[in-house]
């Protein structure tokens, strides 16, 4: 079975919620990953029928399901995709950004200069390592707080470098949205 999104576009009001959108899909799970406001229910829609695009073209899913399956789950909760999806999807102000395999794309990022570091702080370090650098996530722990960091260097003396995962490769596509979800737990 295939999906084919060929140049798929909804405008409400004269603002895109998804703009030439073009992605072909095989059979699998696809984990379709963006911020709030990226398209990503708007496209969910669409496929499901429930609106119709301003232009373009997707249902052949119809046609051909007796041959095979294909899953599409939304969210912008990266850990509920991580591990299930076999590819996923980057959406960004209604256009494709990103799509693969999750440890491929996560693989690419080991791949250039910035690295992905942990360290466990005391909540003053973390509060200025938020503000100084790309942090991915923060959680108490027994000692303090854990900070997962990006950045191209080592950003403090008992910083830890590790393989880089989905979550980071999310951080450094959607920083701005991410960084308002973003809490200690």
């Amino acid at each position: 079975m295939e999906l084919y999104f060929d140049r798929v576009t909804k405008q409400y009001n004269g603002k895109l919620a998804v703009d030439r959108f073009t992605v072909k899909l095989n059979n699998g799970v696809y984990g379709l990953l963006g911020p709030n406001g990226s398209g990503k229910t708007t496209l969910m829609r669409m496929i499901a029928d429930v609106l119709r695009p301003t232009s373009g073209e997707i249902r052949n899913i119809i046609s051909d399901i007796s041959q095979g399956r294909i899953v599409l789950f939304s969210t912008h909760i990266v850990a509920d995709v991580e591990h299930i999806a076999g590819e996923v999807i980057f959406m960004r102000r209604g256009q494709l950004i990103e799509k693969g395999n999750p440890h491929a794309i996560a693989k690419k990022l080991a791949g250039r200069v910035c690295r992905v570091w942990s360290a466990i702080t005391d909540e003053k370090t973390a509060d200025w390592l938020k503000n100084h650098y790309d942090v991915a996530n923060l959680r108490r722990v027994d000692k303090g707080i854990e900070v997962r960091i990006i950045a191209d260097n080592k950003p403090i003396e008992n910083a830890v470098n590790l393989p880089p995962t989905l979550e980071d490769v999310y951080l450094l596509y959607f920083k701005e949205e991410f960084y308002e979800d973003a809490t200690v737990v």
